[in-house]
């Protein structure tokens, strides 16, 4: 039996594999120091699944982790020892180490361990969180259940169904109207027949037990967080009816394992909506839009009332860099036609505001109408100048960002000579510090010197071209922390520093930041930190702290945090240190 040993194992595509302690099933003997590398043959993430496991506790200690490369720092389950059975786990790649030490004393029999190929699917391994998906039940609640969890796991309740044209399906959770069972685990993806025809949801009956039975749906085919309409509905009160935005529709339902309820009934409609051999038509039953010229001045035209009814007369400017684009109303300068109805989007090609110039206006009073707005979706809600009309030029106008949108209409009758208009960007110079590293007048509308870590207006590409020795990006994976240091941590960090930090995590869960050591000079050696992953101080949760009091700990909510380090050229101290853990780790966020 050799107490000191070291192996590499394979894992076989869509295989499995198995090692032991060493003389298993009998005991292992004293002063075992034990290495086991393992590889996925395909690269995929494997499962690592406990058949037996008894050794001394607190003497003779299990240890596993990611990558080949073993260490503290990369460890899924550390200092395992006893006769409790680890859970299961996968891998996060393709690859996995395991340690085994045993103490000069008592030993036991000690443990059974199965590697298998798990290809990022639950493969029938239901009720275990994965890397990056999960089978584990709680997916449904986070959005991260594997491509294949329902049809392996709840292949008994997982339905898709095909809404007809012009008809309409009923969704039922299941037993309904008896009590829905204990420990449901339903899906339903609800699909138009029609080409680029949405669905309408209607809920006719809920009722589930309140904060324990949830229902949820949302937009399109790929459930998830991202995409929820109605998200951990429970209780009595009825959902909001709600249309979707795509041609498909997805809802799940999950209860507990306590009380249950008669459940909920909704009523999913091939939405007729659309202007298809309708136009001018007035306001099309059941839905509410129109696909009449009027339904600009309501502000309820059908979705695609412009593509189909004003097809002649839709427009996309782009407005090149310090450059600028002229829109004009139909025909002119001579009359625009009777029963005109037209749109704009104008977009700036730098990103940048634009200037909106009247140039000349005239159209009939109280009945021509010209309307205008901010982004590239049209709505009286984003108006800037909302049903204008007569012979008065309106105010000239700055756009709040890179996008704006411009509508006109005409009746039947009495036309004039109507309008002409410039819009602007107001960039002289390209919004880049390539070759302009340090200038402070690199550009008019961003800057690529130092001082705009401060003043929040670096160029977008400051870091990556002008701090790109000192620019990362991170990711942490479900069952790990990461330590987040200053340059040269715990020795001083140096002089004109200038350093970001980009960290997400894999799962989309909030990261949680500890601060373990603070000391810098203040108030002239700055950290910086905010929820997202462009940076501002419109997303900072911690700005501006220096000095040698601890920063308070904080938390994402976007499952994003950036970072920003920016010192002097004088004095230096030892900096910082900041421990950053993704919140679905079991105890890295309790009781916070």
């Amino acid at each position: 039996m050799e107490a000191n040993c070291s192996y590499t194992l394979i894992v076989p595509d869509s295989g499995s594999t198995e090692f032991a302690s060493p003389g298993y099933p009998d005991d292992y003997p004293n002063n075992a120091i034990c290495q086991w590398i393992a590889y996925s043959e395909s690269n995929n993430q494997m499962l690592v699944s406990f058949v037996d496991f008894t050794t001394e506790l607190n003497a003779d200690f299990f240890y596993a982790g990611n990558t080949d490369e073993p260490t503290n720092n990369n460890s899924v389950i550390w200092q395992h020892s006893g006769d409790v059975i680890p859970p299961d786990f996968a891998s996060t790649g393709g690859s996995v180490w395991f340690r085994f030490t045993s103490d000069r004393l008592i030993n036991f029999q000690g443990f059974h361990v199965i590697l298998s190929d798990m290809a990022g699917l639950c493969l029938g391994r239901c009720d275990i969180v994965v890397s990056g998906c999960s089978c584990f039940v709680d997916c449904i609640y986070s959005g991260t259940c594997c491509s294949d969890y329902f049809d392996s796991c709840h292949a008994n309740c997982s339905f898709n169904i095909l809404v007809p044209v012009n008809g309409f399906v009923d969704v039922y959770s299941p037993n309904y109207p008896a009590d829905y069972p204990n420990d449901a685990r339903c899906q339903w993806l609800l699909y138009s027949e029609g080409d680029d025809q949405p669905l309408h949801i209607e809920y006719n009956d809920f009722d589930t037990q309140s904060n324990a039975d949830f229902y949820f749906a949302g937009h399109g085919d790929s459930p998830s967080n991202a995409t929820t309409e109605i998200y951990a509905h429970s209780g009595t009160q009825l959902p909001a009816d709600y249309t979707s935005t795509e041609t498909s529709v997805w809802m799940r339902f999950i209860s507990d394992g306590s009380i249950t309820a008669t459940g909920f009934h909704a009523t999913v409609y091939y939405v007729g909506d659309s202007c298809q051999d309708r136009c001018f038509e007035g306001i099309l039953p059941r839905f509410d839009c129109s696909c009449h010229s009027n339904c600009v001045y309501e502000d309820n035209c059908c979705h695609d009332f412009f593509d189909l009814c004003a097809a002649n007369c839709s427009y996309e400017y782009h407005v090149p860099l310090a450059g600028s684009v002229d829109v004009t109303s139909p025909n002119y300068p001579d009359d625009y036609p009777n029963q005109s109805v037209c749109q704009w989007l104008v977009y700036s090609d730098s990103g940048a505001q634009m200037q909106v110039t009247f140039m000349d206006f005239r159209t009939q009073t109280g009945v021509d109408l010209f309307y205008a707005g901010d982004t590239d979706e049209p709505s009286q809600a984003n108006s800037r100048i909302w049903a204008y009309s007569g012979s008065v030029d309106p105010d000239d106008f700055l756009s709040l960002g890179g996008a704006l949108w411009f509508r006109f209409t005409s009746d039947l009758l009495i036309t004039h000579q109507g309008f002409h208009i410039v819009v602007s960007d107001t960039a002289t110079e390209a919004q880049s510090c390539a070759g302009q590293c340090f200038n402070t007048t690199a550009s008019s509308v961003c800057s690529c010197n130092t001082d705009c870590v401060f003043s929040d207006n670096c160029c977008s590409d400051f870091f990556d071209l002008c701090a790109a020795d000192c620019n990362f990006n991170h990711t942490i994976t479900p069952f790990t922390k990461m330590d987040l240091v200053s340059p040269n941590y715990p020795d001083n960090y140096p002089d004109n520093a200038l350093c970001q930090w980009i960290i997400q995590t894999e799962s989309g869960s909030d990261i949680l930041a500890q601060f373990q050591f603070f000391e810098t000079e203040s108030p002239y050696d700055v950290f910086f930190a905010g929820n997202g992953v462009e940076p501002s101080r419109n997303s900072s949760t911690v700005w501006a702290h220096s000095g040698s009091v601890l920063p308070n700990d904080f938390r994402s909510d976007v499952g994003a945090v950036w970072v920003r380090f920016v010192t002097d050229s004088s004095v230096n101290m030892q900096g910082w240190h900041v421990a950053l853990s993704d919140t679905s780790v079991p105890g890295s966020v309790e009781d916070e």
